[in-house]
């Protein structure tokens, strides 16, 4: 064998070492990624069997009549606030899931990752904006929840930008129910959006009646909702899949109890 067929033979060599710790390298990456996605898996299998845990004890706490036109919602807060002294109200929306005790920390963020009672989980619970106080000077109540696949937390509050759910006058008043307070609330607006401050703004400057509009104008349906200086809102905000769009719904205080 001569010089130039070593050198060949040696560069083949090196190509084939090569090529082997490549695939390697990928095999190994796959492995992981595989090994990633099942122990995500089975931590979203495991938060929904927590929930699971979680709602049957809590539904003995609220009954809700739903063969009348507007439900009527009970709630039994003493035991509630025993699991959790975070609880402040419980809320309501017809043909969703969305019928949960409404807890508030000190942040936004502890209720994102952490159940009803307080032990870490990915679903999270319903929350209300720490800024925000249920006395009846707030304009703008803010609460949210998790998107979940599972229909759970948020995840039904998607049926609000579907026509058949929109359009069924039955489904368009929201309960904000306290201890002491029944709030009724009047949809008038559902729309998606790119993650903004905007809509989640606690405090007005005189422009209040300006920002209704713009919620308003946003909305997919036009709920023929007339708004005014001195209205009084909720919104519910959740994400949408793992993108920055976040879906939105707003509605008006028409039972003022102040």
């Amino acid at each position: 064998m001569n010089n130039t067929d070593f050198i060949m033979v040696m560069k083949m060599k090196k190509k084939r070492r090569l090529r082997k710790q490549v695939l390697y390298v990928i095999l190994i990456f796959f492995i992981g990624l595989f090994a990633l996605s099942m122990f995500g898996m089975l931590k979203w299998f495991m938060d929904h069997n927590h929930y699971l845990e979680v709602e049957k004890e809590l539904v003995q706490y609220y009954e809700i009549d739903e063969t009348v036109k507007v439900p009527v919602v009970n709630v039994d807060f003493e035991p509630i606030r025993k699991i959790n002294s975070d609880t402040v109200a419980f809320i309501y929306v017809k043909n969703t899931n969305i019928s949960y005790p409404v807890v508030q920390a000190s942040d936004n963020k502890f209720y994102l990752n952490h159940s009803i009672n307080k032990e870490s989980n990915n679903a999270g619970w319903i929350f209300m904006d720490y800024r925000n106080r249920l006395d009846g000077n707030d304009k703008n109540i803010i609460v949210y929840g998790h998107n979940r696949v599972d229909g759970i937390m948020f995840g039904t509050l998607r049926n609000t930008l579907k026509s058949e759910w929109y359009s069924n006058e039955d489904n368009l008043v929201v309960q904000l129910v306290t201890e002491d307070e029944i709030y009724k609330y009047q949809v008038f607006s559902v729309y998606k959006i790119k993650a903004e401050d905007y809509y989640i703004r606690t405090e007005f400057d005189n422009d209040f009646k300006e920002f209704l509009d713009v919620l308003k104008k946003r909305s997919v349906y036009d709920f023929k909702i007339n708004l005014e200086e001195d209205d009084k809102i909720l919104t519910l905000s959740t994400c949408v899949g793992f993108s920055d769009t976040r879906l939105v719904l707003h509605a008006k205080l028409i039972k003022d109890t102040n």
